[in-house]
């Protein structure tokens, strides 16, 4: 995985850099080792799927799908933290339909399907994952054709959590700042800043715990998801309206 960040963010807004810009993030890689990067944002974008087949058809695709009521307040929160709006929730979910659409998990699965065949697309239930513990990572490095006794150390560890932040205006002006360095390629650079204790003076000391929506939105939500959710259990094969809790109360 690249060293300079996570998400590289090529096949959706930095396509237009070119496949130069975007091996040069692998460049460290030695021959013969299984490569890749994690960029959420590809699954819903409307020409990530074609991008990703023009430029690398063999790739293998993975998908970890979990609740997506409880996606959808991640993402929620995750916008929050980054400035990009400060509404209440279900107003949120009006003004935002990226909110909504991210968690119409067999939709977009089934337009990589059509490009890539089922057998480039590894879609994992992150719940089932959870329950099993490292060994249900034991089926992904089997789809790479890497070393399948790998446990990974980090398996436990939280890498994020709800943060609120002092404020709108400084989160924005933060977000603009940290996408602007990386823009440049200054990533380490975004990451010693981050580490040097910016976060602490753009949010709240205390990470979100809890989170409670009220009864008639949470009834939308399951409605929204349910059809879904039924398909992409038919395709795995497991009952995920009833895993995510999307039955009608």
């Amino acid at each position: 995985m690249p060293s300079e960040a996570k998400e590289l963010f090529f096949f959706d807004r930095h396509w237009n850099r070119g496949p130069e810009w975007y091996s040069r993030f692998f460049q460290g890689c030695p021959p013969g080792k299984i490569c890749g990067e994690a960029t959420p944002g590809y699954f819903n974008h409307p020409d990530a799927p074609a991008r990703i087949n023009a430029l690398i058809p063999d790739v293998k695709l993975i998908f970890i799908f979990r609740n997506p009521i409880e996606r959808t307040v991640s993402l929620y929160f995750h916008m929050r933290a980054l400035g990009k709006t400060r509404l209440p929730f279900e107003e949120a979910l009006q003004r935002f339909p990226n909110l909504i659409d991210e968690g119409l998990y067999h939709h977009h699965l089934m337009r990589f399907e059509r490009l890539f065949g089922r057998k480039a697309l590894l879609p994992l239930i992150a719940e089932n994952v959870r329950a099993t513990g490292p060994d249900g990572l034991a089926p992904l490095f089997r789809f790479l054709n890497v070393d399948d006794r790998f446990r990974p150390p980090s398996f436990h560890e939280r890498t994020y959590e709800r943060r609120e932040p002092r404020g709108h205006l400084l989160a924005k002006a933060a977000f603009r700042v940290a996408t602007a360095l990386r823009d440049m390629g200054l990533h380490k650079l975004t990451d010693a800043i981050k580490s040097g204790g910016a976060e602490r003076l753009v949010f709240k000391g205390r990470p979100i715990k809890k989170f409670t929506m009220d009864t008639a939105t949470a009834e939308r939500l399951r409605a929204v998801y349910r059809e879904d959710a039924r398909r992409l259990g038919d395709y795995l094969q497991q009952d995920l309206t009833t895993l995510w809790n999307l039955e009608p109360d």
